[in-house]
């Protein structure tokens, strides 16, 4: 997951408080994610500016899913 592209729209966190570390450990982020739940993910819907989401699906049974990574916050915590 490396090659992780980021929509454009997200990069005006790099120049919020901690917005430019957690850009960086997205793609760690991702491939933890996947591995955890056992997903194969797709490129980001391209259209994100505010957290990071991204089609797949689930290994075992090839149901679809939506992964999404948002800037640990208060107003996203229980997303």
């Amino acid at each position: 997951m490396c090659g992780l592209r980021l929509p454009d729209g997200l990069r005006w966190w790099q120049g919020e408080p901690g917005g430019a570390a957690w850009l960086e450990r997205l793609p760690s982020l991702v491939a933890g994610c996947a591995a955890e739940w056992d997903l194969v993910v797709d490129d980001p819907f391209p259209d994100g500016h505010i957290a990071l989401v991204l089609p797949g699906r689930r290994r075992a049974d090839d149901a679809p899913v939506v992964l999404k990574l948002s800037f640990p916050e208060p107003e996203s915590e229980h997303e």
